[in-house]
């Protein structure tokens, strides 16, 4: 069981730190490459951080989403090459990517879903209390 008191601050700072190594890393990629092979590399490099336990983000401090939120719009902003001023809904609709609480949010009902249809580990769909309702009466 969890502490109440538990606080993924500490972890949020340690990811976004890695973070920024790998957003100079990208930056470099997309010096030699171009944007289509830096883009390509943003989901192992970045997304899968970001995703990394997302479902236990809901407990970080607003402060901790945005910042991590502003390291994915840095990402865009590199792939595709524009300055630090350019409007990241714009960014976001052309690369077609969530937001992060989307994406959080996603992944959430995903993980009900495969829970509720036994796809997940056991351990997670023995959670769930399975129940058949009947949503409307025949008159038969």
């Amino acid at each position: 069981m969890l502490k109440e008191a538990l606080s993924f601050s500490n972890h949020g700072s340690h990811l976004r730190k890695k973070l920024i190594d790998r957003l100079k890393m990208l930056k470099k990629v997309r010096l030699l490459a171009g944007g289509d092979m830096s883009f390509q590399l943003h989901e192992p490099l970045i997304l899968r951080v970001l995703d990394y336990a997302d479902l236990h983000y809901g407990s970080l401090s607003a402060r901790d989403c945005n910042r991590s939120q502003t390291i994915q719009n840095c990402t865009f902003r590199i792939i595709k090459r524009v300055d630090i001023y350019a409007a990241s809904a714009a960014l976001h609709n052309n690369l077609e990517m969530m937001y992060l609480p989307d994406r959080r949010h996603f992944h959430c009902c995903n993980q009900v879903y495969k829970a509720v249809n036994n796809l997940a580990p056991t351990f997670i769909c023995d959670k769930f209390v399975h129940t058949q309702h009947q949503l409307y009466k025949s008159n038969q």
